[in-house]
């Protein structure tokens, strides 16, 4: 091969000529360091490294994917809550409360299909199942732990939808005769990812209390003398009253430190 004074002389030698040989690179020096004296990472040495990086990967990978799945739900919990809420305070603007409503018994079905017409120029629906159609809502609900939990709204009729933004809901009358300002006239169930998994209480499920005067999450410590604000055996037992703790805190940490959470304790893991 060619005497070449450097490597950088042998690489642009070897660009011009197009032609380059082994023997070339052991015999000529860079800098007074010969290149035949450098050698590249074996085959070995690279699959080790990557089995390195596979290890590194598949146990942060979940992790992050779980941070960003729970900080998607805060979100969009958020935002159905806000839908909720906001359509609540058109319809008593314009209806009134609902004793006012002339409901009909809460274990008619009727009384369901009736509550929510008063939404129906307030919330945009993808689906309108109403009380015969089951298809808007999962026929399985877990706990927070996965156990099978037997909800209201399967057991019974109640009135099924999918709002816009993807997320179903159901809606039980509880007392048509709901006149105190913290007498739960009626409940939303809500399943912020729709019919996708996991179905739980929790995570993907979530209660809000309907009263007189407003939309109250399942868990708020602002309602006086109700044990719903237990945390520690509505929150973190069954998922139930966790609806609260999302919303205020914006973070579902009862999932990693539950040991350390509480109304009057930390509010985060951090």
């Amino acid at each position: 091969g060619r005497l070449l004074s450097s490597a950088q002389a042998f690489l642009e030698g070897c660009k011009k000529n197009k032609t380059c040989y082994n023997s070339d690179i052991a015999h000529h020096d860079y800098n007074g360091v010969f290149m035949k004296g450098m050698r590249a990472f074996t085959l070995a040495e690279v699959l080790i490294t990557l089995g390195i990086i596979g290890v590194v990967a598949s146990m942060t990978i979940p992790s992050l994917i779980a941070n960003h799945n729970e900080k998607q739900t805060v979100v969009q919990l958020k935002k159905v809550y806000a839908t909720l809420s906001n359509a609540y305070v058109s319809v008593l603007n314009e209806y009134g409360a609902p004793a006012d409503w002339g409901l009909p018994s809460k274990n008619n079905n009727e009384s369901h299909d009736m509550f929510m017409a008063k939404f129906d120029n307030y919330l945009k629906y993808i689906k309108n199942c109403g009380t015969t159609d089951n298809s808007c809502y999962t026929d399985k609900i877990y706990d927070l732990k996965g156990n099978p939990y037997t909800s209201d709204v399967i057991t019974v009729n109640s009135f099924k939808a999918i709002l816009a933004d993807g997320s179903g809901f159901a809606l039980r009358v509880w007392n048509e005769n709901c006149v105190l300002d913290y007498d739960i006239c009626a409940f939303f169930e809500v399943d912020v990812n729709g019919l996708k998994k996991p179905n739980r209480f929790g995570r993907d499920i979530f209660r809000f209390y309907v009263t007189p005067k407003t939309i109250i999450p399942y868990g708020s410590p602002v309602w006086p003398g109700n044990d719903d604000q237990n945390f520690d055996n509505k929150c973190l037992i069954g998922g139930g009253a966790c609806t609260a703790w999302v919303l205020i805190n914006e973070n579902m940490d009862y999932l990693h430190c539950p040991e350390k959470l509480g109304w009057d304790k930390a509010k985060s893991c951090k």
